[in-house]
């Protein structure tokens, strides 16, 4: 049984190779591949080379939040994380937040990320910011997505408490699923770039603007009363404890 479960959600991506290139590259070597083909219909021959490296699963098109929970679904890793078939992995992410969640007895952590290009030249880093309390971090979080989803590694007993990603939210599941994690869960940081985050012309942030728009309002709609009496339930002087974070 693999200690780490990596979903890769592929949808018609020319750069799927460059992704998993860097999971195959990963110093961590106790993790299963597990690629959910929602249904692409273009550059599925770049997969070939990988075929012993990975669990190929197809499905018909649904969208990320749908091929993520399939790829629960088939997993049989303790740990859950997930790679965007256009953004990559720094060669020590897995090994070195595997490390991190078992020493700190962890359900969820996350890590910064940088931003590349086409040209996977490194543009600028992103989500570097330290909190200072959990009041702190859960008021942005209730206010913008402050977490890359990529970066994220969850125990994946948390899914068994929570529930799975929310198909209703098809761009910003990530988000959802965050807001509702961080109400019962703490979120850990690990300060390091360890995710690249890729901007192209033909990313669905770019594409799907306006839907993207609607769903935020959707959520920040839902979740404001919730972390409203969250808040209120955190005294404002409550420090994240040490340990929190790790540098």
């Amino acid at each position: 049984m693999p200690e780490i479960s990596v979903i890769v959600p592929f949808y018609n991506c020319a750069y799927i190779q460059y992704a998993l290139d860097s999971l195959i590259h990963q110093t961590e070597r106790d993790f299963e591949i597990i690629l959910i083909d929602d249904g692409s219909t273009a550059y599925q021959e770049l997969l070939e080379p990988y075929d012993r490296h990975i669990r190929y699963i197809r499905k018909e098109n649904g969208g990320t939040a749908t091929a993520l929970n399939t790829g629960i679904q088939h997993a049989t890793g303790k740990y859950f994380t997930w790679l965007s078939s256009d953004d990559l992995y720094a060669p020590t992410k897995l090994s070195k937040q595997k490390e991190f969640m078992e020493n700190k007895q962890a359900d969820i952590c996350y890590t910064s990320a940088g931003l590349i290009g086409e040209t996977h030249t490194i543009q600028k880093d992103l989500f570097q910011k330290q909190f200072t309390n959990e009041r702190q971090f859960l008021k942005e979080l209730s206010q913008r997505c402050i977490i890359h989803g990529n970066a994220v590694m969850m125990d994946m007993d948390v899914f068994s408490k929570i529930g799975v990603f929310n198909e209703q939210f098809r761009y910003t599941h990530d988000y959802e699923m965050w807001l509702r994690a961080a109400l019962q869960y703490p979120f850990y940081q690990v300060n390091e770039v360890l995710v690249y985050y890729r901007i192209h012309e033909k990313m669905g942030t770019n594409q799907h603007k306006e839907e993207i728009i609607q769903e935020l309002k959707k959520l920040r709609w839902e979740y404001k009363g919730k972390y409203r009496m969250k808040l209120r339930s955190i005294s404002k002087g409550s420090d994240i404890p040490k340990d929190r974070s790790e540098h």
